[in-house]
């Protein structure tokens, strides 16, 4: 077959089945454009979630027995309950080594022992 054969062929079988060749061309329509869509939703979000931690900046050290942003109770506070206690000692060392990079040094003490967290 030559092409302009091919080509007749596609168009009369487009004339003669007009509903199907228009509801595909409109499902074809709404998948490239919900694809479009996703991904432009995604960009965003992606770009909303580096703005709102970039002013925390790159150079954040943090150590703590739970993490800062989980809240410790049930089945969270059992997974984490096992670390070691960070001791004073220990927030002093890192404060040592922090000398002179650290812009704020914060110690955060909970409950009677001295443990907690401490924020570079």
């Amino acid at each position: 077959m030559l092409f302009g054969e091919v080509v007749k062929m596609a168009l009369a079988s487009l004339g003669a089945n007009k509903l199907r060749a228009a509801l595909t061309m409109i499902g074809i329509t709404i998948g490239v454009f919900s694809v479009i869509s996703v991904m432009t939703a995604i960009g965003a979000l992606q770009s909303s979630i580096e703005s709102g931690i970039s002013f925390l900046g790159s150079n954040i050290f943090q150590f703590a027995k739970y993490p800062a942003n989980v809240n410790v109770g049930g089945e969270i506070k059992k997974k984490y309950q096992n670390r070691r206690n960070v001791t004073y000692r220990e927030a002093l060392h890192y404060a040592k080594l922090m000398e002179g990079q650290a812009r704020e040094i914060c110690l955060k003490s909970f409950g009677y022992e001295v443990k907690g967290q401490a924020v570079y």
